[in-house]
C-alpha cells in the first residue's frame, strides 16, 4: 500500500545515479530548523506502543482520583462543567475513530466531568488573566460547544497537579486537533463559527508550549489555519465600530450582548497575530501575518470586559477613548495614552509591536524594515513602557498582577534583544550545540561587543532582570521560588556602580548565587541557575525544551573558551 502511493523512500531517488544518490542524501536528507541531534532524538514513530510513557494515542484513567485532590483545584470561576459532557465528547471521538484515517487511540478514556470542570477552573485562575479571549461572565459550560469546553479544560490541566494530568493533556490537545480539522472538512460551514476559530486558537497553544517536539511540529504544520479562519471571518477588520453600535439605539442589555461578540471577534483577531508572531520570536520560526493587516481597533479595558451585565458594562463606558488600530497607535506615536485605553492583549500587541520594530533581524533579511532611528525610538518607548507598568504593580489586582509580570517579561526580553550584540540569540544557541557556528563566529562577536560594549552590558542588565522576574515570579503560579535569582543589583537599578560598569565594563562581573560570570565556573553556575527556573515552571512542557537547551549551552561552554 505504502509503494502504491510513493512513500518508499527508494522512489524519492531512483532516478539519480549511485553517486548522486549519496550527494543527495548528504545535502537534503536531513534539512531542517534546527538540525535535529540523533544522540539526542530519537526516530519517531506514529504507530502507538501501549506500555510508552505519556503517549498521546492512550488517555489514562482518570476515574480514580480523589475527590479531594479535584476540589482543590475547583476555583468556581464559572458554572461547573455539565455532567453530559464526557459522554457528549467521547461520541464525537468516537465517530473520528470510525470514519477517519487517523491512527486509533488506544485507550479512549475521556477524564470524568468533576476532573474536567477543576481543570476548566484551573484555566480562568491561571491562562485567562494572561490571555482573556473568553468572555468569562458569559462563558456557561451547558451553552458552550463541548469541545471548547474540552479545549478550555485542555489548557487549564497545564497547570494541574492532579496525577496523569500531563499524560492526559496532551491526549486531549490530540483528540481537539483531530476533531477541529475533521469538522472542518466535514461541515464546512462549522469553521465559520467564532467558537471553532477559539477552539483551534487555544488548542495551538496547547500544542506549541506542551513541550513535545511531535505537537509542536503539528502546531508550526498548521500554523496557517488559524490566520486562514481569521481573514475569512474578517476578525482582523472592525466590522462593528463603536460609534455604530451606539448609533444602533438598542436596548442596554441588546448593545452589551452585541458589544461582547464583537470583542470577542477583536481579541481572537489580534490572539491569532500574537500567536503567529510567537513562531518567530519564541522559536526561531517564520510568521504570517504582518502587522498592518491588523485593521481592527484595540480590545478594550478588561473592566468593561469583565462586566457581568449590560447594566455594569454602561458604568464603564469608553468615554472620549480613542479606538485606533495598532497601526494608527504606530503611525502617532500615541503609545502611553493607548496603552491605558486599551486591555490586556492590547497591551500585548503593542509590546509585541515595539518588540517587532527593535528586531534587528528585519534589517537583514531583504525585507524592508525601520531604520535604525525607529529602532532607538521603540526601544525607548519600551522603556518607558516599562517603567509604567512596574509603577503600577502596587495598585494592581491578583489577576492584573499577573498579566503585569507578563508585559514586563516581554518588555525586558525585547530590550535585551535590542541590545544583544547578536540579532538572534535562539539561532546562536542552537549552533553553538549543534557545532554549526561558521569559521571566526567568536571574533566577529567580540568586534561587535567592542564596538558597542555598554549597548552589550544593558542587555546583560535587561537578561538579569528578565531571569529574576522569572525566578521570582515564576510566571504560571505567581509564588516565590526558595532558588536564589540571578540579578546584577536587587535594591538600586539606577545606583552609580551600576551605571559605571554599564558605560565601562568591568573584567569581573559578580551576580548573587553566581560569582564571576565572566569565568567558565561564574558562567556554569549562572546556567545552573537558569536550569532550575525553567524546571521549577512545571505548568508548561515547553520549559523541559529550554532547561535542556541551556543544559547543552552549559556542556559546551568549556570547549568554546
Amino acid at each position: 500500500m505504502t509503494e502504491a502511493f510513493g512513500h518508499e523512500p527508494r522512489y524519492a531517488t531512483s532516478q539519480f545515479t549511485a553517486q548522486t544518490c549519496s550527494a543527495v542524501n548528504e545535502n537534503y536528507q536531513r534539512i531542517q530548523l534546527p538540525e535535529t541531534d540523533q544522540d539526542a532524538v530519537g526516530p519517531r514513530t506514529y504507530n502507538p506502543v501501549p506500555n510508552e510513557e505519556h503517549n498521546e494515542f492512550m488517555f489514562p484513567d482518570m476515574t480514580h482520583v480523589p475527590a479531594e485532590d479535584v476540589e482543590l483545584e475547583d476555583f468556581s470561576h464559572v458554572e461547573r462543567v455539565p455532567a453530559d459532557i464526557t459522554e457528549k465528547v467521547l461520541q464525537f471521538a468516537n465517530d473520528i475513530q470510525v470514519n477517519s484515517n487517523y491512527p486509533r487511540f488506544i485507550q479512549l478514556r475521556i477524564p470524568p466531568p468533576s476532573v474536567l470542570n477543576s481543570w476548566v477552573q484551573l484555566y480562568f485562575e491561571h491562562f485567562h488573566p494572561i490571555f482573556p479571549i473568553l468572555h468569562k461572565s458569559t462563558f456557561v459550560p451547558s451553552r458552550t460547544n463541548p469541545f471548547l469546553v474540552f479545549a478550555v479544560a485542555a489548557l487549564g490541566s497545564h497547570f494541574s497537579n492532579i496525577d496523569g494530568s500531563f499524560s492526559c493533556l496532551k491526549s486531549m490537545h490530540e483528540l481537539i486537533r483531530r476533531y477541529t480539522a475533521y469538522t472542518c472538512e466535514k461541515w464546512n460551514q462549522k469553521s465559520r463559527e467564532l467558537w471553532m476559530t477559539q477552539t483551534i486558537i487555544l488548542n495551538q497553544l496547547g500544542l506549541m508550549y506542551s513541550g513535545d517536539r511531535r505537537a509542536l511540529e503539528l502546531a508550526e504544520l498548521f500554523q496557517s489555519v488559524p490566520v486562514t479562519l481569521g481573514r475569512r471571518k474578517r476578525l482582523f477588520s472592525n466590522v462593528l465600530p463603536p460609534d455604530k453600535l451606539s448609533s444602533m439605539l438598542l436596548p442596554i442589555d441588546s448593545e452589551w450582548q452585541l458589544w461582547v461578540l464583537d470583542e470577542q471577534r477583536r481579541r481572537a483577531g489580534f490572539a491569532i497575530w500574537l500567536i503567529d508572531l510567537a513562531y518567530d520570536h519564541d522559536f526561531d520560526l517564520s510568521h504570517t501575518i504582518r502587522p498592518e493587516e491588523l485593521q481592527n481597533c484595540l480590545p478594550q479595558l478588561e473592566s468593561r470586559w469583565d462586566a457581568p451585565n449590560g447594566q455594569s458594562w454602561a458604568s464603564f463606558a469608553s468615554g472620549n477613548a480613542k479606538h485606533q488600530t495598532l497601526c494608527q497607535v504606530a503611525a502617532s506615536s500615541s503609545w502611553r495614552a493607548s496603552w491605558v485605553q486599551t486591555g490586556t492583549l492590547g497591551k500585548q500587541a503593542i509590546l509585541q509591536y515595539l518588540a517587532y520594530v527593535v528586531d534587528a533581524r528585519w534589517q537583514s533579511a531583504g525585507i524592508p524594515g525601520f531604520s535604525a532611528d525607529d529602532r532607538r525610538t521603540a526601544a525607548r518607548t519600551l522603556e518607558e513602557l516599562l517603567a509604567q507598568i512596574e509603577d503600577g504593580c502596587d495598585t494592581h489586582s491578583v489577576s492584573e498582577l499577573k498579566a503585569a509580570i507578563v508585559h514586563r517579561i516581554m518588555a525586558m526580553t525585547a530590550l535585551m534583544n535590542f541590545h544583544a550584540p547578536v540579532s538572534n540569540l535562539l539561532s546562536v544557541a542552537f549552533k553553538i550545540i549543534y557545532g554549526k557556528l561558521q569559521k571566526g563566529f567568536w571574533e566577529g562577536m567580540a568586534d561587535q561587543w567592542a564596538k558597542f560594549p555598554n549597548q552589550g552590558r544593558t542587555g546583560v542588565l535587561f537578561a538579569a532582570r528578565t531571569l529574576k522576574t522569572v525566578g521570582s515570579s515564576r510566571c504560571t503560579h505567581f509564588t516565590q521560588l526558595p532558588i536564589p535569582s540571578v540579578v546584577l543589583d536587587l535594591n538600586a537599578l539606577d545606583s552609580v556602580e551600576l551605571r559605571n560598569w554599564i558605560e565601562n565594563g568591568s573584567s569581573c562581573v559578580k551576580l548573587p548565587g553566581c560569582g564571576n560570570i565572566m569565568t567558565i565556573k561564574g558562567r556554569s553556575k549562572m546556567l545552573s541557575e537558569s536550569v532550575s527556573v525553567m524546571k521549577s515552571l512545571n505548568a508548561w512542557g515547553i520549559n523541559s525544551m529550554y532547561a535542556q537547551l541551556l543544559t547543552r549551552l552549559q556542556e559546551t561552554d568549556s570547549p568554546q573558551e
